[in-house]
């Protein structure tokens, strides 16, 4: 089993220090989750978490994250329903339906529901 955290949706001060603690304590994937922020406050937050654990966090927006902070991924759900063109890599996604995910599934490396 896997230990996944996904983040609030909005900064908090000295959120850095935290991420930072749960990968220190084992966490062993985090998923970046900032609904409707500026890209520039995700940016900062990844400056913030020591590279190291970079290949460990997959973002929920600002697909372009991924290569320029080297992260794990993407993923995808109702806001951003579809990779890039060309994007090769991790990708996870959400589902609301279990039909859909059933369907799905075999398309990602893995799901939430």
């Amino acid at each position: 089993m896997k230990l996944i955290v996904v983040t609030t949706p909005t900064f908090f001060v000295e959120e850095d220090k935290i991420i930072t603690a749960l990968f220190e304590e084992g966490l062993d994937i985090l998923h970046l989750r900032k609904p409707e922020t500026p890209a520039m406050y995700s940016e900062r937050l990844l400056t913030l978490i020591p590279e190291k654990y970079h290949k460990r966090i997959v973002t929920h927006e600002h697909f372009y994250l991924k290569e320029e902070f080297n992260l794990r991924g993407i993923h995808l759900n109702g806001r951003n329903p579809e990779p890039p063109v060309g994007y090769k890599g991790h990708i996870s996604k959400s589902f609301h339906h279990i039909d859909e995910l059933k369907a799905e599934k075999k398309n990602f490396n893995y799901v939430f529901l």
